[in-house]
């Protein structure tokens, strides 16, 4: 990996936060365009058209080798790395990305909703290596 991720630091950060906060998009209660948690979209499903209609800026595509928070083991909020090669989540399931850690473990806790989507980590709490 070229980077790490500051989990402490986004933990704290993530706690402090709203539903709202949340950037979404259609047919999601928590709708805003304008959140401070950007909404992403996987560069496979870009490849395979899902997404033919919609003008997706390119700091919200989440390409291979990038991190981003996503609800993989359910009703939580952990870092994945996107990846063409398949691995095993925790809990068994396979996935075209590799598990890095989980930062939220109860988002219907914490927010009062479980947060479906991918969600593009803030870039302060990446951290380049060489």
């Amino acid at each position: 990996m070229k980077f790490t991720i500051k989990i402490k630091e986004l933990k704290e950060y993530l706690e402090t936060l709203k539903a709202d906060d949340f950037q979404a998009g259609d047919g999601v209660s928590f709708s805003n365009p304008n959140g401070i948690i950007k909404e992403g979209f996987s560069i496979s499903d870009i490849e395979k058209g899902f997404y033919k209609n919609k003008n997706i800026p390119s700091d919200q595509i989440i390409n291979y080798g990038d991190s981003f928070l996503v609800d993989a083991l359910g009703n939580d909020l952990s870092i994945l790395i996107k990846s063409r090669r398949k691995y095993k989540l925790p809990d068994g399931r396979v996935v075209h990305a590799k598990y890095y850690g989980t930062v939220i473990k109860d988002c219907r806790k914490l927010y009062g909703t479980p947060l479906n989507g991918y969600w593009i980590i803030p870039p302060q709490f990446i951290e380049k290596t060489k």
